[in-house]
């Protein structure tokens, strides 16, 4: 949006320059003009185009005891970023312009990795679509629960890019497991299964989102039993359980209500990650976009 966010730094509060104000606008106004520009730039310290020490904020000036060396990173679209090293002064002209020269080079090569990273998320994105229409016609396309949530299971599993999507249907104060991705068939009695089923009821129950990722804690202590005895069934790693609510269900439900007796939740979603704790790129908005169409 036009302006500077730090995005990494190495021993930046060594520079003095987080406990400097007026010394940060002043780098800021240099940063500027330098990504503004494709030379990059060699500053002195305590030089600009103002006197960095006379507290003037409109100065482009270095105010630190270091020798800056500043290039900025270029894409396809323009200047990106600016990339920044505060150097110990003193060192020849020839071996300042050496690193700079260096330092151009870096940022060359960081220009065509955001580029490339640019087009393959333009390219991930035309998936996306794809693989969003196909989940959305496919989960429509039947009125049939059980087949409905099967296809929901399969094909949200794919667009969501998890290890297994299962779909909970509530009866009653109760959420029976109805589909698992993966598999056609699945013994509803196993351990795993009814354990999932009793974590999906005592989630459904307080009509909260849960996601875990290795500490239930905070969770409600119903919720946090049920879903410590499921984890140490299966073994999974990270997980979301959501309610489903009928449309319009979700916004019209009182905060004082009795949500286990409320009849327009109607079951829960459950993602899982058996193996990494991480989550791909757009993760919540896709488990969103299925938990909306189911």
């Amino acid at each position: 949006a036009g302006g500077l966010q730090l995005t990494y730094q190495i021993n930046l509060r060594e520079t003095g320059l987080i406990e400097n104000q007026v010394g940060q606008q002043q780098h800021g106004r240099l940063l500027h003009q330098v990504m503004g520009g494709t030379e990059g730039a060699l500053v002195s310290p305590h030089s600009g185009t103002g006197d960095a020490t006379d507290n003037d904020p409109d100065a482009a000036a270095n105010p630190t005891e270091f020798l800056l060396v500043l290039a900025p990173v270029y894409n396809d679209q323009g200047p990106q970023g600016v990339v920044e090293i505060f150097q110990r002064p003193g060192a020849r002209i020839a071996t300042q312009r050496g690193y700079l020269r260096f330092l151009l080079q870096i940022c060359e090569l960081a220009g065509d990795f955001l580029k490339g990273h640019r087009l393959r998320h333009l390219a991930e994105k035309q998936t996306l679509w794809e693989q969003l229409e196909t989940f959305t016609r496919t989960a429509h396309e039947k009125l049939d629960v059980r087949q409905t949530a099967y296809t929901i299971a399969n094909e949200g599993r794919r667009l969501i890019g998890c290890d297994r999507v299962s779909v909970a249907i509530r009866h009653g104060r109760r959420c029976q497991i109805e589909a698992v991705s993966g598999q056609d068939t699945f013994d509803k009695r196993s351990n795993v299964t009814v354990l999932l089923g009793k974590l999906a009821t005592a989630v459904v129950r307080t009509g909260e989102d849960v996601w875990y990722s290795g500490d239930s804690s905070n969770l409600a202590p119903q919720v946090e039993e049920a879903l410590d005895e499921y984890v140490d069934e299966s073994n999974t790693k990270a997980l979301a359980i959501l309610p489903l609510f009928e449309p319009g269900g979700e916004e019209e439900l009182a905060p004082d209500e009795v949500r286990e007796r409320d009849p327009r939740v109607i079951g829960a979603l459950v993602v899982e990650q058996m193996v990494d704790v991480r989550s791909p790129e757009g993760f919540r908005q896709r488990v969103d976009v299925v938990r909306d169409h189911s």
